[in-house]
C-alpha cells in the first residue's frame, strides 16, 4: 500500500532551523502521523512567496491527485531590508492567489500556516545582516494570509496568537526569529488537528 504523501512548503522554519532534537516542525508531524504518510520537505531559507511561486509548479509536475499541501510562507516577506519593506501585502495576497490556483490543479487538500512571530528586541536588525523583522509587520501579513484563506475557503491554521501567549512564559525564539525544539513543537500541535480533519476528507 503506497503511502499518502503530505508535501510541505515554506521558508527555513518549514525546513526546521534552529531545531537540533527532531529537525523542525515538517519531522515532527511525520513521527505523529507514522508511516502511513510520506512528509516531503521543500522548505528553503529564506524564501519569500515569491520565490515559491517561482518554484512550485515545476516540484508539483511530480506529484498527482491524493496528495495533501502545506503551505508556510510569509515571515520573509514582511521582513526590511537594508530599509527597504521587501514586499507589500498586496502583492503577497497576489502570490498566494497564483500559489493557490497551482496547488490545486494537484489536490483540494491544502493547508496555510499563518505567521509564527518575532522577538522584536533581537531582530531590529538580526545578527547576521541588516534584515530587519517587526511583530507589526508580520501580524499585518498574517492577517492578509487569513482573509485570503477566508475568502478561499481554505484551511488556515493560526499561529501567531498560541506562540505569542507561549512565550510569555519561555523562549522559543533564541536568535528573534527561529523556534527552537519547543517552539517547533508548538507549531506542529497547532497544525496536527486541521491536518488530520482534512486527509480523513
Amino acid at each position: 500500500m503506497k503511502s499518502m504523501k503530505i508535501l510541505c512548503f515554506g521558508d527555513s522554519i518549514t525546513s526546521g532551523y534552529d531545531d537540533d532534537v527532531k529537525g523542525g516542525w515538517v519531522n515532527r508531524l511525520k513521527a505523529m502521523f507514522g508511516k502511513k504518510y510520506e512528509f516531503v520537505n521543500f522548505g528553503v531559507p529564506g524564501y519569500s512567496s515569491s520565490d515559491l511561486l517561482n518554484r512550485i509548479e515545476e516540484e508539483l509536475e511530480h506529484y498527482t491527485n491524493g496528495t495533501t499541501i502545506i503551505i508556510a510562507i510569509g515571515v520573509n516577506d514582511s521582513r526590511i531590508d537594508s530599509g527597504q519593506n521587501v514586499a507589500e501585502i498586496k502583492d503577497y495576497v497576489k502570490n498566494l492567489d497564483k500559489i493557490l490556483n497551482l496547488a490545486k490543479k494537484v489536490t483540494d487538500k491544502i493547508i496555510f500556516v499563518g505567521l509564527a512571530p518575532c522577538e522584536d528586541s533581537l531582530t531590529n536588525p538580526v545578527d547576521w545582516s541588516d534584515t530587519i523583522y517587526k511583530n507589526s509587520r508580520i501580524s499585518e501579513f498574517d492577517e492578509a494570509l487569513r482573509k485570503f484563506c477566508e475568502k478561499n475557503g481554505s484551511a488556515y491554521v493560526r499561529i501567531f496568537e498560541p506562540f505569542k501567549e507561549a512565550e510569555r512564559d519561555y523562549s522559543m525564539l533564541p536568535d528573534g526569529i527561529h523556534p527552537n525544539e519547543t517552539g517547533h513543537q508548538l507549531i506542529a500541535d497547532l497544525i496536527k488537528p486541521q491536518l488530520q480533519k482534512l486527509i480523513k476528507r
